[in-house]
């Protein structure tokens, strides 16, 4: 569940960077390259997402089993990882070493808690996992097809600021739900399961 939400973010965020980034920011001193340099780092921060997500899920696990040691040293392999991505990388990515640095930190820190919490656990389902990833990662595809073709349609086009954020927000808004029909489609449990809550709470109480 929580990778059917970061998934998607991340290919959005990446798709769209600059032309948020241009409607929310570039005003006045905020000039074309300043929005430029500001999507660059917000494509290396979208990286981590996936992890950042996953580690939030995970983490509250060691904590019920009382195995508070393993989130610790995933934050020191966080730390470790960031620093070197950053000395690595700091003159050919300049400010975007490090917000690819702490994505590539956090993505070290839930690979050793994912590892971590299968031993833990004696193991789980690797091919549901498998399962719900290979939908999420089609549905994204496609949805990154329509963002794409919104992003064409204002570069062609053109047009004023007002009708550039109008645009953005109706392929956002019909990506989202295209998203959601391709998961509905192929049967994913998980957001199946948030529909079902979803439709409970908005249906109206009895009595």
């Amino acid at each position: 569940m929580s990778l059917a939400l970061s998934i998607p973010a991340t290919c959005g965020l990446w798709l769209l960077s600059e032309p948020i980034t241009q409607v929310i920011f570039q005003y006045g001193h905020f000039t074309p390259e300043s929005t430029r340099m500001t999507a660059l780092a917000l494509d290396c921060f979208v990286v981590g997402l996936f992890a950042y997500a996953a580690v939030k899920v995970t983490v509250p696990v060691f904590y019920a089993l009382d195995e508070t040691r393993f989130p610790v040293v995933g934050s020191f392999i966080a730390v470790a990882v960031n620093l070197a991505v950053v000395l690595l990388t700091i003159k050919p990515l300049a400010h975007r070493a490090m917000a690819l640095g702490i994505s590539l930190g956090m993505v070290g820190n839930f690979l050793f808690l994912f590892v971590a919490v299968y031993r833990r656990l004696g193991g789980f389902s690797l091919k549901h996992l498998a399962g719900g990833i290979w939908r999420i990662i089609l549905a994204a595809a496609l949805m990154g097809g329509l963002v794409r073709g919104g992003l064409a349609v204002i570069s062609v086009a053109g047009v004023n600021r007002l009708a550039e954020l109008v645009i953005l927000l109706a392929t956002i808004c019909l990506a989202a739900l295209l998203y959601g029909l391709v998961l509905h489609l192929l049967g994913l449990k998980e957001f199946t399961t948030v529909v079902e809550r979803v439709r409970a709470r908005l249906a109206p109480s009895k009595g």
